[in-house]
């Protein structure tokens, strides 16, 4: 978010040769900070699925408890009474925030519950974090704007912020696998984490240091896996088959799609799946994340 904000205020600086605190380009920012922060959907705990609709609706709710308690205590206890006296100000006062008090209670319920879908439809930096579901959505955050008597360029706006999410989220060891979905040809994070291997073997061969190609190994890909091709997509087995796990065998370069952690092999030691390999997050027990080792 503050990625695509400052950003904003560079592009706008540059356009005009200086930078004020004018309504476009505090809308502008807005914009931009609310589309940085819609690609993360697909996390349950993430401000855009959990933070912010809870907010929304709390205070939303709460402002229509109170001015549905206020009448109801006028009409009970009398106009001309003294408690009357103090609400009947307050109540007229307020009565033209009432539309957006429902507004705020619905879009945060309806974040809410759009949010956990997602999350349990696809998994984290999966689909939401592709230029093809961010086209859309700006086109879409355009039209809105249009149709809302504002300007339709705060919708590209919106795109910025979240491209700029995207940007940020490749450089990162998680890296953004999905970045080309659908067409599932072109994972960036692999280019990159081999261009990164590569750029080390050559810095080592000038000085001689030794080291460690991280170059993901071809025979842990499932080939099944068109976003994120690291990542085991069969279905996860309980994790009451597996415990307890027995001590790390070795470490790729597998990451855990959902803490950023290390993936390391493991061989469950009981229960019905005594024997088996399988990859488990190095972060456990904080991050339970497993998935199926690929023989």
């Amino acid at each position: 978010m503050v990625i695509a904000v400052l950003t904003t205020a560079a592009l706008y600086a540059m356009g005009s040769g200086e930078l004020t605190m004018s309504g476009p380009v505090i809308a502008a920012a807005t914009s931009a900070a609310i589309g940085s922060l819609v690609p993360d959907i697909d996390h349950p705990n993430a401000w855009i699925s959990n933070r912010i609709p809870g907010t929304l609706a709390g205070f939303g709710l709460l402002f229509l408890a109170w001015f549905g308690f206020g009448n109801w205590y006028v009409s009970t206890v009398g106009a001309a009474s003294i408690g009357a006296s103090l609400w009947i100000p307050l109540i007229s006062g307020s009565r033209s925030l009432i539309s957006w008090a429902v507004l705020a209670s619905a879009i945060g319920i309806v974040l809410f519950v759009a949010a956990h879908i997602v999350a349990k439809v696809t998994e984290h930096r999966g689909q939401t974090h592709s230029l093809s579901v961010g086209a859309v959505l700006t086109l879409v955050a355009c039209v809105g704007f249009a149709v809302a008597g504002q300007s339709w360029a705060l919708g590209m706006w919106f795109g910025w912020g979240y491209l700029t999410h995207l940007l940020a989220d490749l450089i990162t060891p998680m890296g953004c696998p999905a970045l080309l979905w659908p067409l599932g040809a072109g994972d960036l994070s692999a280019v990159m984490a081999a261009g990164v291997s590569r750029t080390a073997q050559l810095a080592s061969r000038r000085t001689g240091a030794p080291t460690q190609d991280t170059t993901p190994s071809p025979q842990v890909a499932p080939a099944q896996s068109a976003t994120l091709p690291y990542i085991d997509h069969k279905p996860e087995p309980a994790h009451s088959d597996y415990p307890p796990m027995g001590p790390p065998e070795s470490t790729d370069s597998r990451v855990c799609p959902k803490c950023g952690g290390a993936l390391v092999l493991r061989e469950a030691r009981r229960g019905a799946q005594v024997g088996n390999k399988f990859y488990g997050c190095s972060n456990y027990p904080k991050c339970r994340h497993i998935a199926n080792a690929v023989s």
